[in-house]
């Protein structure tokens, strides 16, 4: 079954339905930049229509290029749970972003393979 596509538009519209904090991801430290995971997630996506901070040469990308380019296990935890995952599954990649001894590119690696995009998209478009 093929996932439906959605642009980073409609992924920040629906963050914005979301609860801002949460139990488990609410555990994992945050940039000094945010206030929580769900501010994180919106000012990422708030610019994601143009080179934004990162002076991104290509931003016509779909929400799934997003989530799996976001460099924040954090952020990961954060939507699997908003978007209403098995409590074990966001336990799973909650025990993962803890490691903060690791590489963060690996760390939200791993994070993202117990939380793949196709997961997180049926939870926040059931």
């Amino acid at each position: 079954m093929t996932l439906p596509s959605y642009t980073p538009k409609q992924l920040l519209a629906r963050v914005l339905t979301l609860e801002e904090f949460l139990p488990i991801s609410g555990k994992i430290g945050l940039s000094h930049h945010h206030d929580s995971h769900r501010d994180h997630w919106i000012k990422w996506l708030r610019e994601y229509d143009g080179p934004g901070y990162y002076n991104r040469k290509n931003h016509q990308r779909d929400a799934a290029y997003v989530y799996n380019h976001v460099q924040s296990a954090g952020m990961v935890v954060y939507l699997a749970e908003a978007a209403g995952l098995d409590t074990n599954v966001v336990q799973r990649a909650f025990r993962l972003a803890a490691n903060t001894a690791g590489n963060k590119a690996a760390v939200t690696a791993d994070a993202r393979r117990v939380v793949p995009w196709r997961l997180v998209c049926k939870g926040l478009w059931p």
